[in-house]
């Protein structure tokens, strides 16, 4: 095999795009050594991406609702496969909000229109997608 340096020069832009998003996985792990499957971890993201897209975040819940509760008021739009209540860790007390999470980002995409601004156990309650940025982050540094 003949190596011309337009043969090097692509082997070492591919070498340095694999390199790039094998560090770019290890450092969104937050681990050391991890060795895996470029399909899998493009597959891995992409039910990532739709789990959060389906992702709601609720506010101003009554600190007597309980998971039970919310997954059956939210229910009606959809297959909830999640529903959680944010707890005080010291008091186990309801914060009053939490997370809803759908089957798909239609069934979310309802539910957020019908129950955004509702009243709920005598209190006005709001929902919105689920912000996916991890505190001191921005859309910017996860490009």
């Amino acid at each position: 095999m003949i190596l011309t340096s337009d043969r090097v020069l692509d082997e070492l832009i591919l070498g340095s795009m694999m390199m790039y998003h094998l560090v770019r996985g290890i450092r969104s792990l937050g681990c050391g050594f991890v060795i895996f499957d470029c399909d899998r971890q493009h597959q891995l993201g992409t039910e990532m991406a739709n789990k959060l897209n389906s992702q709601l975040f609720v506010s101003r819940l009554s600190s007597y609702t309980t998971n039970e509760h919310l997954k059956r008021l939210f229910s009606r739009f959809g297959v909830v496969t999640e529903a959680r209540l944010v707890k005080d860790p010291r008091t186990q007390r309801p914060k009053g909000f939490g997370f809803v999470t759908y089957e798909s980002e239609v069934e979310a995409q309802k539910a957020l229109k019908a129950m955004n601004g509702r009243i709920v156990d005598g209190r006005l309650i709001f929902v919105e997608v689920a912000n996916t940025e991890k505190p001191g982050e921005d859309a910017t540094s996860q490009q």
